[in-house]
């Protein structure tokens, strides 16, 4: 019987069903959820629509613990619910919750035939990040670790974590938007960003930039840290390659450890829209059976 994958996003929720491997055709619900009563009520009619399934495995924009969402900062109405209980009274199946950009790695992992450990960021609303090692989603012994976008680079912009000056804040678009705002400059997306440093704007070239320093900065930590091989970098922001790419790939050479640069494959995609769909279904039919995992019903 099939699985069904579930990602909720701050700008819809998009499901589709998994068997045998393949995934279905996805259902896509637009409009970002703005209550947990609603959000409810979408998931309840999306999910039959996809058919018989065995469990629902669902990626959330927050940090899960054993069900329970402890803090979203882009869903804030999610803190403290545990959502995996108020689902599988409503749905009546087995649920398994995991964070977004966990979920989105562990999907790529899935998809690629390299069983090598994988990191995976996801530049996008705010930098989610994924660390998938011995072929399981890495959350720690808190059940949150990963937070990626939640490393300290510096400078005063608030983050919706509650800290200032976090990665997310200097490559998410919302910290490139308010960046933008304290010069002066409004954007609507990155894409407008990029077509602004393009035409030769300096104010966006500057913001690009620091966006690469930033990211270089993080990926130093992160490789220097975990030591893998494989990196992944994903989301709509990373459409930006051309303008982060060579930034983050120099502070890399001057201030990472060769010895935990020199290896990694470092691949950039800016759309990977059916990861987070395929690895929350994917987590949903293996959590029941593996040890390390909490229980999925």
């Amino acid at each position: 019987m099939a699985v069904v994958g579930v990602d909720i996003g701050g700008s819809g929720v998009r499901a589709a069903a998994l068997s045998d491997g393949k995934v279905s055709d996805v259902l896509e619900d637009i409009g970002p959820p703005t209550g947990l009563d609603s959000l409810v009520e979408r998931l309840s009619v999306m999910i039959p629509r996809l058919g018989s399934c065995s469990a629902v495995g669902i990626g959330v924009p927050g940090f899960v613990r054993d069900g329970c969402v402890l803090g979203s900062p882009n869903l804030p109405f999610l803190a403290g619910v545990d959502l995996r209980s108020v689902l599988r009274e409503r749905l009546g199946l087995p649920i398994a919750l995991l964070n977004d950009a966990n979920a989105a790695a562990y999907g790529a992992w899935v998809a690629s035939a390299d069983r090598s450990d994988l990191l995976v960021l996801t530049l996008g609303t705010g930098v989610g990040g994924g660390i998938i090692l011995d072929g399981r989603p890495f959350v720690g012994a808190s059940g949150t670790a990963a937070e990626v976008g939640h490393i300290h680079i510096g400078g005063d912009i608030p983050c919706g974590c509650g800290a200032a000056g976090c990665l997310e804040t200097w490559v998410g678009t919302v910290g490139l938007k308010r960046q933008a705002e304290r010069l002066g400059h409004s954007i609507a997306n990155v894409r407008e960003l990029v077509q602004q440093a393009d035409a030769g704007e300096l104010w966006a070239q500057a913001l690009l930039h620091g966006a690469a320093r930033a990211l270089g900065q993080g990926l130093r930590t992160l490789l220097n840290t975990l030591g893998v091989q494989r990196v992944l970098i994903t989301g709509g922001v990373a459409g930006a390659e051309a303008w982060l790419r060579p930034g983050a790939e120099q502070v890399l050479a001057r201030y990472g450890i060769p010895s935990n640069t020199e290896l990694v494959r470092m691949e950039w995609r800016a759309s990977a829209a059916s990861w987070a769909i395929a690895g929350a279904a994917a987590y949903a039919e293996s959590a029941g059976r593996d040890p390390r995992t909490s229980s999925p019903g």
